[in-house]
């Protein structure tokens, strides 16, 4: 008989059932693409066979490849890995029955893999109720019918979820847009990408310019550098970071059925707009275009060398997104979100929603979009008209792992629309 729990040195038949569940996932396709996740899972399985539990820094070494100098306190990447293998095991487990009637799981504790039953909750047992007539059986079938049909009734209005726009509504982070008789416009960071050509014709390249963001950057561009006209094409290109669409669709459930929202790439924003319209940047830091003035002057922080770098100007501590690197060996790296609010030149509303990199922007998106972001940004929300936050990320890709917020506190209003956000501390 197969053991409840295989935990160390499986016979045969245990070590079979390991092996049979293991495909069962894999098949399934819970495990995504990644190439670490499965490698993880593999791993873990092969050892779980031989009924050894191997420790954090063993797995570091044979399935992350890192050096001999790994310190598990300065590095979690074994740790982010085995939370989400442990969550997709959890998932498959949930959503797929195994003809064993076992699953597999990630020991808590533990970077152990072990086969444990299936369970289903079982209810209490009734007596058994007399024989009713066929005449009475259906009048207590219509009765029963009408008490459950009352009582879903009653559980939708007591119990409904509250909605990304009830979180909104109720919210002094959010209400004030939604209260607002200004139109509202969610603005996206784009990269403007141009052709280059090597003889006038054929395009042969695509060239990203930090100075040229728009066609009449380029325009002004090709009037300083004549030599180049011949060469840099117009073709009406953009280029939108990973995270811009999870984000994107986080932000813009906060006002569905309560408020239009409109969709812009930050490259299509005008000076004009900045005054006449309700204002939600999404993006990289280094994407925010017109914004970026308003955005730091009047910030507690400001733009270091780059816009991987933000530094405190009162205690002089420099954050700095891994994401300027490249992604780490495994993919994982830190990063920072950025979130603040404040009034426009007419007296309209902006926000920032922001990251250094992916992981940062969408970190920030998630923070002011639930329930315990907004509720941790109620009391400086109520106290102060222009407020802001910082999050520390760790994540892979788009995806954000885990974040905390490492300050949230009032700001001043922009100084000096026009101020170089990068000069001065």
């Amino acid at each position: 008989m197969l053991q409840n729990v295989i935990r160390s040195a499986p016979d045969a038949e245990s070590a079979d059932l390991l092996v049979a569940l293991a495909a069962e996932v894999r098949a399934s396709g819970v495990l995504g693409r990644s190439r670490l996740l499965i490698g993880l899972f593999d791993y873990l399985v092969a050892r779980a066979v031989e009924g050894r539990s191997p420790k954090e820094r063993e797995i570091a070494y044979e399935v992350f490849g890192r050096s001999g100098d790994f310190e598990a306190g300065q590095d979690a990447v074994v740790r982010v890995y085995a939370h989400r293998l442990r969550a997709k095991l959890d998932h498959h487990a949930r959503t797929a029955a195994s003809a064993s009637g076992h699953r597999l799981t990630l020991a808590k504790g533990e970077y152990r893999i072990v086969a444990e039953p299936e369970t289903t909750a079982a209810g209490p047992t009734l007596p058994a109720s007399p024989p009713l007539s066929r005449r009475s059986s259906l009048f207590v079938l219509a009765g029963l019918l009408l008490a459950a049909i009352n009582l879903a009734a009653l559980a939708v209005v007591l119990h409904r979820p509250a909605t990304p726009a009830d979180l909104a509504a109720a919210s002094p982070v959010w209400r004030p847009f939604l209260d607002s008789r200004f139109p509202l416009t969610l603005v996206v960071g784009d990269y403007y990408i141009f052709g280059e050509s090597d003889d006038g014709m054929e395009i042969a390249r695509l060239v990203r310019e930090y100075g040229v963001n728009s066609p009449d950057d380029l325009t002004q561009f090709l009037m300083q550098h004549p030599d180049k006209a011949a060469r840099y094409v117009d073709l009406g290109l953009s280029y939108l970071p990973t995270s811009s669409a999870p984000a994107v669709t986080r932000l813009s459930g906060l006002f569905a059925g309560r408020k239009p929202v409109t969709v812009l790439r930050a490259s299509q924003l005008t000076p004009d707009m900045l005054k006449t319209h309700d204002i939600i940047y999404v993006g990289y830091l280094s994407g925010l275009g017109p914004l970026s003035a308003p955005a730091f002057s009047g910030s507690n922080y400001r733009v270091g060398e780059s816009y991987d770098e933000l530094i405190d100007t009162g205690t002089r501590k420099a954050y700095f997104s891994q994401g300027a690197m490249g992604p780490s060996r495994g993919g994982v790296y830190s990063d920072y979100g950025y979130f603040a609010a404040f009034r426009g030149p007419a007296g309209n509303h902006i926000a920032i929603v922001a990251g250094a990199r992916d992981i940062g922007a969408v970190a920030a998106a998630e923070q002011v979009s639930s329930a315990e972001g907004l509720k941790a940004l109620k009391s400086v929300a109520k106290t102060s008209p222009a407020f802001e936050a910082l999050y520390a990320v760790t994540g892979e890709g788009d995806v954000n792992f885990q974040s905390h917020t490492l300050s949230m506190r009032p700001r001043s209003a922009p100084r000096d629309w026009s101020q170089d956000p990068s000069a001065g501390s």
